[in-house]
Parts: structure tokens; sequence; C-alpha cells
């Protein structure tokens, strides 16, 4: 393989890490919010969750399975347990009382 291979492919890589392709995630999420596809995220729980020290992830459930189709959700995880995701759970209701765990993959 010649010099020039290895930078293209290098640069490829390094493209794909920048802008790649949605990797799936999946384990146990403490959901935080959820809203309907077309409405706005629900901000207001974000700030809450950071209130306790956590920063939540945006996410649309159209994409995965284990959860309801069609919502924009923040969330915190995933978690490979729920040992972990209802300790994080514990902690975060705190400051968002309505926050739950779902198990499933984005």
């Amino acid at each position: 393989m010649n010099r020039f291979t290895k930078s293209a492919i290098a640069a490829s890589f390094a493209l794909m890490g920048a802008i790649g392709p949605a990797v799936a995630e999946s384990g146990y999420f403490v959901i935080v919010s959820s809203t309907p596809l077309g409405s706005d995220y629900d901000y207001q729980s974000a700030g809450w969750a950071a209130e306790c020290g956590y920063q939540v992830s945006e996410g649309q459930t159209y994409r995965g399975s284990g959860f309801t189709p069609d919502l924009y959700i923040l969330y915190v995880g995933p978690f490979q347990s729920t040992w972990d995701a209802d300790q994080v759970l514990y902690d975060i209701q705190r400051c968002v009382p309505d926050a739950y765990v779902k198990d499933g993959s984005l």
C-alpha cells in the first residue's frame, strides 16, 4: 500500500469520525423528558438535570427500538445494567422528579 493510499484511508476515517454514521446506542437510559416529534425539546428539564450535575443528550426514537416511536427525548446514558441506571435515576430525580429508566436502543 503506498503512502497516498494510507493517507486517503486515514483521512476518510477521520472524516467518518467527525460526521460519520450514527452509531446505535443501546442499554438502559434515564429519560429526563420526552415530547412528540415536531415540538420543541423540554430544555427546562435539561437545566434541572444540569443542576444535579448531569449533561443530557438529545435523541429521536424513530431510529431505535424499545421506545414509543416519534418522540424527541432528553436522556442520560446508556448504561449497561439496570442497577447503574437506577443509581443515576435516584440521584437525578432530586431535580427532575418525572425522570424514568427505559431499556432500548437509539
